[in-house]
């Protein structure tokens, strides 16, 4: 089997919904940011909340901080989007992370911009202590 598809098919895995979320604080921090500047806030998709665990937990799991493989993630996640973007991080806590993201324009861009109404947050711990952050936005067709 090629990686691509072990990966697919391990993406594929359901999350389990009797698991509390990991974005309460970082769902909050976001729409704190969008208000300042008037941006409506966003809401949490479970389709994407999917997407954005998977990805922490491959990422931990690869103790290394990666996009791999975001467009294929993106249209395998089931939702229908018309814009889809992804933040990354590794270590800290949310309010770190929140603020790193917004200390770089182009993940602060992925954060406040308008059109996005969607998002999706996952963390996972690492053999390795650290705690790997994905966040995924995108706006429905």
């Amino acid at each position: 089997m090629r990686f691509i598809d072990w990966f697919l098919n391990w993406f594929r895995k359901p999350v389990d919904p009797t698991k509390p979320p990991a974005d309460v604080d970082m769902l909050a921090l976001h729409n704190a940011q969008r208000a300042k500047l008037g941006v409506a806030p966003l809401r949490v998709d479970p389709l994407l909340e999917g997407m954005a665990v998977r990805h922490a937990q491959y990422m931990a799991a690869q103790r290394s901080i990666s996009h791999d493989y975001f467009h294929d993630r993106a249209q395998q996640s089931g939702y229908p989007f018309a814009d889809i973007r992804e933040n990354a991080a590794i270590g800290f806590n949310p309010v770190q992370v929140v603020d790193m993201w917004l200390g770089s324009p182009g993940h602060a861009s992925n954060i406040l911009h308008h059109r996005m109404r969607d998002c999706g947050f996952g963390s996972a711990r690492g053999g390795d202590g650290q705690t790997y952050w994905c966040a995924v936005y995108a706006v429905r067709r």
